[in-house]
């Protein structure tokens, strides 16, 4: 999200992002990742992209997401999970590496929902990078009682 630095000019409210970019209202600047359980041994991970002062942002983007054993997103998980990796909300466009790293396009509203399958229910980090450009972010990290 962004800092806390946060100026009117012209009755428009400004901020500074994690990258040190300026950004306004209804532009979008960051996701909000959450995470719950669905069925049998599924968790479904919501990425919504989010204005400076967290508010959805409308609009189809495209996005990198990836599955790791990092806190810092680098590199993906060693771990494959068992069943499979997909947008239920948002496009898959194709897989990076199967039910590991993929790019998808958001909905309309800026919405995806990954539905994530894994019978050993692994504490996945969830991580994503905005087509905007920017560093690799960590949304979420899975534990036992988001899948279902």
């Amino acid at each position: 999200m962004a800092t806390a630095m946060r100026k009117s000019i012209y009755g428009r409210q400004l901020g500074i992002d994690d990258n040190n970019n300026i950004v306004g209202s209804g532009r979008a600047s960051a996701l909000i990742v959450t995470a719950a359980a669905g069925s049998a041994n599924i968790s479904n991970v919501t990425l919504q992209v989010v204005d400076f002062e967290d508010a959805p942002v409308a609009g189809v983007r495209n996005l990198n997401v990836w599955l790791s054993d990092s806190t810092s997103g680098i590199g993906l998980t060693a771990t494959t999970a068992s069943g499979t990796v997909t947008a239920t909300t948002g496009t898959d466009f194709f897989d990076q590496v199967a039910k590991k790293a993929k790019i998808i396009q958001t909905d309309a509203t800026g919405k995806i929902v990954l539905a994530i399958t894994d019978t050993a229910k692994t504490a996945f980090k969830v991580c994503y990078q905005m087509s905007e450009g920017g560093g690799a972010k960590v949304g979420v990290t899975l534990a036992t009682g988001n899948y279902g």
